[in-house]
């Protein structure tokens, strides 16, 4: 063997040794693969002449099955497996011609990968193919202004577009516009009605006339019922010509507005809304006959007293009608009385009704999962009696948000969630020592769960975002059976959100950190300490913080807290560190690490008490300010011992650590998220200079990392807003191996850890987080 190939040898094993690890991408375990999801809307629905429905609104998936907004259901109700186009936002009109092609409207600007802005044409069957010609073209490419909003077909095939938009095909149409249903599908260039304001109805008439719903002027779409149109906002336009408003058409007896159209099988135009009479009667559903001038049928009174939307005629003499309580059938009687057949109380708002093919009454919305079964999205009804059927499920991703591990085995999951796989989960689930979801344990929380912590007899702990009436909870649950509330419990209240739980190990009080500024009626600033064994709030324990609490953990001796957050006021100059006495609530004055985060959202203590804080450090910007990832290693003394910066060390990409946690040989975990790759998790050194660290960095498809938590067999449980995490499908959970290699430093240049002085900012005087700020 030559001297020269032993010297070639020795200085490729030298590179070999000197150079960076490759990037490695874990993937996840088998198990816990637990999509949570929450309810998916449905918009829209139409109906083909095949008796198959189209089902258009925002979701992402469909009894589990990928479908981003657009979904097809065979006439059989089953979800059609090959119809599969995809609109990259919300789809909230649909329109089927007498060929079965579908005309979907919304405020998309992309379907299938094709620019289509707000309006496009598939083919009805198949995989639902986009039409590679149609494209009336809405808005200009510096402007492209609106949505479409509602779409009707005529019997000769034109297509009738209203929403809030101004102009077509490069020519002007303020709110409604007709289109060639073939072809490019070209506007109208003589078609040209005079509208004030957006269209969110349409209905075509027996006569071919167009029954147009304007949104009132200075009004949202809920239509409330002072400041509405001087005359009814309902137009009656000519489909033909120039779109002349009909002469027979004078509103002057009636004021509002509609929010659904019908036109039934007698010519009868029935509207739902907001309406008033000259007699001063308050009405949401009226019926104007066949030929009125604009009169309501005075004959004609529904006996639905609340809001109403949606609309659909069944061809038998009924009239199904969505409101706030769900859906009622009603009927006219011979003598002209108008009768309620049956009413569906499921208390949810129907957004879009639809017959099926076998009569059954689709009912789609932002559906709550309630009921039995529980539906996300769609209700399908028997027409008999209205009693529910079973039927697919509209979703969307949910996240989650926080993560604790128990002592007997199981995981505790909270976040913001409908669904937990194919159990109905109300923001918090258990994770059994198998990996498949608890069957059996079923709390449920009023709000998304931020916080969570778990004693050493299993009791789960969690901490809730603030309701609408700006007050949020503390939950103490079993740890295992069916997960009861604790009855000893006095479920605290406070006046705000709690993000964060820290318990003492010694079993007798936890503290909570969040945003608020009462607990039970008694002041208290963001943090305050509670008995783990009845929730009563410790009266002699009143620390004080003037930021948002994000952040609280126990000192190894158990002596002080470590408590970190947000500014609550002038985020640039904030010091978002702050220690704690653990037996009297008082400021460790002499403890000012001089950190350079100025946002402190994660905190964990290694077993040899070194502190590590992940958040971000404020620059400003022409727009204000943005957060960069920053994560620190402090000293019990409060040396700042080292940090380092986030994806990609770019000091000009915004990104944001959310997450830490200290794991075996003591490597660091830092999860959270950057501008340019999203959801973002990486290990760190320990004990070396942090910034080193092996290139284990899995590849994650998603927004954050919220949550880390470890099971003690070796696994990193990950939560937060993803779709995939190691190229494998996992939404909002996955489980990782914890890399078995040590830890090894790579060649990099040290940086010096310049002096920071800092003055502490006076106190804060409002309770709202900073703008730009990550919402806890």
């Amino acid at each position: 063997m030559s001297a020269d190939f032993l010297r070639c040898c020795a200085k490729f094993l030298l590179v070999l040794a000197t150079s960076p690890a490759i990037a490695q991408s874990p993937t996840p375990l088998p198990v816990p693969n637990v999509p949570v999801g929450l309810q998916g809307t449905i918009s829209a629905i139409a109906r083909q002449p095949d008796g198959g429905l189209i089902l258009g609104g925002s979701f992402t998936m469909i009894d589990g099955i990928p479908r981003r907004n657009l979904a097809r259901l065979q006439p059989d109700g089953t979800l059609d497996p090959d119809w599969n186009p995809s609109a990259d936002s919300e789809v909230v009109a649909l329109a089927v011609d007498a060929a079965g092609d579908v005309y979907a409207g919304g405020s998309f600007k992309v379907v299938d990968g094709h620019p289509r802005a707000f309006a496009a044409k598939l083919s009805g069957t198949g995989r639902g193919s986009l039409d590679a010609y149609w494209n009336p073209g809405f808005g200009t490419e510096d402007v492209p202004d609106g949505a479409v909003l509602s779409l009707v077909v005529d019997t000769h095939g034109n297509v009738f577009a209203g929403g809030n938009f101004h102009s077509v095909g490069g020519l002007q149409r303020d709110f409604l516009a007709k289109l060639d249903g073939d072809g490019t599908g070209a506007v109208d260039p003589q078609w040209a009605p005079s509208v004030e304001t957006a269209v969110n109805a349409l209905a075509i008439g027996p006569t071919e006339s167009l029954y147009v719903a304007r949104i009132p002027p200075d009004n949202s779409p809920g239509f409330p019922t002072e400041n509405l149109c001087d005359v009814l906002c309902i137009q009656k336009i000519s489909t033909y010509g120039a779109g002349a408003a009909a002469a027979d058409w004078n509103p002057r007896f009636i004021t509002g507005a509609a929010s659904a159209l019908l036109i039934d099988a007698e010519g009868s135009l029935y509207a739902s809304g907001s309406f008033g009479t000259a007699a001063g009667a308050f009405l949401t559903l009226v019926r104007f006959p066949d030929g009125s001038d604009g009169e309501i049928d005075d004959g004609w009174t529904s006996p639905i007293t609340g809001s109403t939307a949606a609309l659909v005629a069944d061809g038998a003499g009924g009239l199904y009608v969505g409101h706030e309580q769900g859906v009622s059938r009603l009927s006219t009687m011979s003598s002209g009385a108008v009768v309620v057949d049956w009413t569906s109380h499921t208390g949810k708002y129907p957004a879009a009704l639809a017959i099926g093919m076998n009569g059954d009454l689709y009912s789609g919305g932002n559906f709550q999962p309630i009921g039995n079964p529980p539906t996300f999205g769609l209700d399908r009804l028997s027409p008999v009696d209205g009693s529910p059927k079973a039927t697919v499920e509209a979703q969307s991703p949910g996240w989650v948000e926080a993560i604790a591990h128990q002592p007997n085995g199981g995981t505790i999951v909270g976040g913001l969630f409908s669904r937990a796989g194919t159990f109905a989960r109300q923001n918090i689930f258990r994770i059994a020592p198998d990996g498949n979801v608890d069957p059996d344990w079923i709390p449920s929380l009023p709000e998304r769960a931020m916080a969570l912590a778990v004693d050493a007899d299993n009791a789960v702990y969690a901490g809730t975002a603030a309701r609408a009436g700006a007050t949020g909870a503390v939950i103490k649950f079993a740890g295992s059976g069916s997960g009861q509330r604790d009855p000893l419990w006095s479920n605290p209240i406070p006046e705000g959100s709690v993000g964060t739980i820290a318990l003492d190990p010694r079993g007798s009080t936890l503290v909570v950190g969040g945003l608020f500024s009462r607990v039970d009626g008694v002041s208290r600033r963001n943090i305050a300490r509670l008995s783990m064994s009845d929730g009563s709030l410790d009266t002699t324990w009143n620390a004080f913080v003037d930021y948002w609490v994000q952040a609280v953990a126990l000192d190894r001796s158990l002596t002080a807290y470590y408590v970190g957050g947000a500014a609550l006021a002038d985020p640039l100059n904030h010091h978002g560190l702050t220690k704690f006495s653990a037996s009297s609530g008082a400021v460790d004055a002499s403890w000012q690490p001089p950190i350079v985060s100025n946002e402190v959202s994660a905190i964990a203590v290694a077993p040899d008490d070194t502190i590590y804080i992940g958040g971000g450090r404020y620059a400003s910007t022409w727009e204000g300010y943005s957060s960069r990832w920053s994560v620190e290693k402090i000293s019990p003394a409060g040396l700042v011992l080292d940090r380092w910066d986030g994806p990609e060390n770019a000091d000009d990409e915004p990104s944001y650590a959310y997450a830490l946690i200290v794991g075996p040989g003591g490597a660091v975990y830092a999860g959270g998220w950057s501008s340019s790759s999203g959801a973002h998790l990486t290990r760190y050194s320990g004990t070396a200079d942090p910034s080193s660290g092996t290139q284990w960095s899995p590849a994650i498809d998603g927004g954050a990392i919220n949550a880390l938590e470890l099971d003690g067999k070796g696994h990193l449980y990950v939560g937060g807003q993803f779709q995939t995490i190691g190229a494998q499908p996992r939404i909002g959970l996955a489980a990782l191996p914890i890399p078995s290699d040590p830890v090894q430093p790579r060649p990099h240049r040290q940086r010096p850890l310049p002096p920071i002085v800092r003055e502490r900012p006076p106190r804060a005087d409002n309770f709202l987080p900073p703008v730009g700020a990550r919402e806890r």
